[in-house]
């Protein structure tokens, strides 16, 4: 059985967000202006929908703009924060 206990400070390392958000949010908002993150098709989980949906509705509820592009290998996307 993988399933144990942890202590307080194991279950922060595995939790870095409050739960209440997406994993993603925490690193598109800490970019800056110009910056851009590149997301592995692999880690991304919704089945149906890249990753536009959630960019597009953070940047509502933030203010912020981004642009996603695929890549050219098929790898992932690239997303650039413009504003």
């Amino acid at each position: 059985m993988q399933s144990r206990k942890i202590t307080a400070a194991e279950a922060e390392a595995l939790m870095p967000h409050d739960g209440r958000t997406h994993w993603l949010t925490p690193f598109l908002t800490s970019l800056a202006v110009g910056e851009a993150f590149h997301l592995v098709r692999a880690d991304w989980t919704w089945r149906s929908r890249g990753p536009g949906l959630l960019v597009s509705r953070m940047g509502k509820a933030q203010g912020m703009r981004f642009k996603v592009q695929v890549c050219s290998d098929g790898s992932g996307w690239v997303i650039t924060r413009l504003s």
